[in-house]
């Protein structure tokens, strides 16, 4: 049976370089992180309001920690 990961938005960022920070960061500590509307931000930055900027995503098992 395929295992399925559940993931959980711990911030956001108005723009793409700020998110790019902060996966770093969490990255460098062994949590893996998936930037979620990061191109769309980039894209078009006036969107990022709209949309409510680029979400940080890490596993469940992994969001205390972050």
């Amino acid at each position: 049976m395929k295992e399925t990961r559940r993931f959980i938005t711990i911030a956001t960022c108005k723009d793409s370089i700020d998110a790019h920070v902060l996966r770093t960061r969490l990255e460098s500590e062994g949590i893996f992180v998936i930037l979620k509307d990061e191109y769309t931000v980039t894209w078009d930055p006036l969107a990022s309001n709209a949309i409510g900027g680029v979400r940080i995503l890490v596993p469940g098992d992994q969001a205390a920690e972050a």
